[in-house]
């Protein structure tokens, strides 16, 4: 079990999330789930971490 945060960089300006995406996985603490522009893709992301979250009985914090 990794004890990495997970995360998903979102934004409209592709340029901000490869920054911010490239600085992400440098860090051992946080494993990036998505990073990219799309809203629909983020959600379908989220909803999947969700399910598998409710399936395991643990809490999902959500930071906008």
């Amino acid at each position: 079990m990794s004890s990495a945060i997970k995360c998903l960089i979102l934004d409209d300006e592709p340029l901000a999330v490869k920054l911010i995406a490239d600085y992400a996985r440098q860090l051992p603490e946080l494993e990036v789930i998505y990073a990219g522009t799309q809203v629909y893709q983020a959600m379908q992301v989220l909803q999947a971490l969700i399910g598998e979250a409710n399936g395991k009985k643990r809490l999902l914090k959500l930071a906008c």
